[in-house]
């Protein structure tokens, strides 16, 4: 990224119809619909945003009053932003608050579900299904978790601007997250080095469904490099051939 402007960003976006879930007194998940076939296009960052307007919880019927604790998923953190505000315009009755892991606890979808599981928090936000053996646990305490969808986000794949790629396949992609292809000439660029960047699979989604769906469970390719955060993962992007993807609710706004 480095001087360039954002509108010269290049973010094809994969169309993976996931659906992410979540629901008072339970976990969620994003849930990748096979009846879709993923594709590559671009999108104008300043025309895909949308605005959560309060009215629109307004008619929400039998709302509880009380403080609720939640946690999870990284990849919702956007839509906290706005939908939180909104939630508590239209019901301050009905608080909500964002509860971090304690000391050495996972954050993300892992240290969430753990959490609720734990009895720390009412309800966690996730964008993958709850395991089996998450709903045994939480049998073991007593209870059952139960999975609501609320929302449709899509996978986000970025490159770093100066590349002027126009557009991945899945195959390409697939290639060059498993270490096949490494170099941007092979695919219409420059003659370049592919850097490509991932947050770790554990406790993340998002990388879990591109794992499986993308690259079809095969593991990354030796030179994948790993960043803790998508903040990160976006900044990295100012590298030469460097390409990185993300929640598209994450990458697409920056």
């Amino acid at each position: 990224m480095g001087q360039t402007t954002p509108h010269k960003h290049k973010i094809p976006v994969l169309t993976l119809a996931i659906l992410a879930i979540a629901g008072l007194a339970s976990s969620s998940f994003w849930l990748f619909n096979k009846h879709t076939q993923p594709h590559v296009t671009e999108v104008n960052h300043k025309e895909s945003k949308t605005a959560v307007q309060p009215e629109e919880f307004t008619n929400v019927q039998n709302v509880p009053h009380g403080v609720f604790n939640y946690g999870g998923s990284t990849s919702w953190a956007p839509i906290r932003q706005v939908a939180d505000s909104g939630i508590q315009a239209a019901h301050p009755e009905f608080k909500l608050n964002y509860v971090l892991p304690t000391a050495n606890g996972t954050s993300g979808i892992d240290g969430g579900i753990k959490m609720l599981i734990d009895g720390k928090i009412s309800f966690a936000q996730s964008s993958r299904p709850i395991t089996e053996s998450e709903y045994k646990q939480a049998q073991q305490q007593g209870f059952k978790l139960e999975q609501i969808g609320v929302a449709i986000d899509m996978v986000a794949v970025a490159v770093n601007p100066n590349l002027n790629i126009s557009g991945l396949t899945i195959d390409q992609l697939r290639s060059i997250y498993t270490g096949k292809i490494t170099n941007w000439k092979n695919l219409g660029g420059p003659n370049i080095a592919i850097k490509p960047f991932s947050r770790p699979i554990h406790n993340n989604g998002t990388v879990e469904l591109f794992q499986k769906e993308i690259l079809e469970n095969q593991p990354f390719g030796s030179n994948v490099q790993i960043v803790t955060t998508t903040t990160e993962g976006v900044q990295k992007l100012s590298a030469p051939g460097a390409i990185y993807f993300a929640s598209a609710a994450e990458i697409v706004p920056q």
